[in-house]
């Protein structure tokens, strides 16, 4: 592997580290204050700080997803769930197909 190739690598592996740690850093922390809220006659009564706090987890962790992927692709390492591609190709085969009996 040449020593360009070696250092993209290495550079993304890091960005990625750092990406994963903040991101898991940031979701562990907002999961932690929202156990503790449960323990409150506050936090038993809204529940909507709660929904509040699991959207910020969702959006957080779809993310860190992304951005990890990005990197990962822009070293020619992204991972491509097969399943997901077989279902994916599926879906677009059987609207082609809706499209044939109308």
């Amino acid at each position: 592997m040449p020593k360009k190739d070696l250092n993209s690598l290495c550079a993304a592996v890091r960005d990625m580290d750092c990406l994963a740690q903040a991101a898991l850093g940031e979701i562990a922390s907002v999961a932690r204050l929202s156990l503790a809220w449960l323990e409150t006659p506050d936090g038993q009564r809204n529940t909507e700080t709660i929904a509040d706090a699991l959207n910020t987890i969702w959006f957080r962790a779809q993310n860190a997803a992304e951005c990890i992927g990005l990197e990962a692709d822009g070293v020619g390492c992204a991972f491509d769930d097969e399943s997901q591609v077989k279902r994916c190709r599926a879906a677009d085969q059987a609207i082609k197909s809706r499209g044939h009996h109308e």
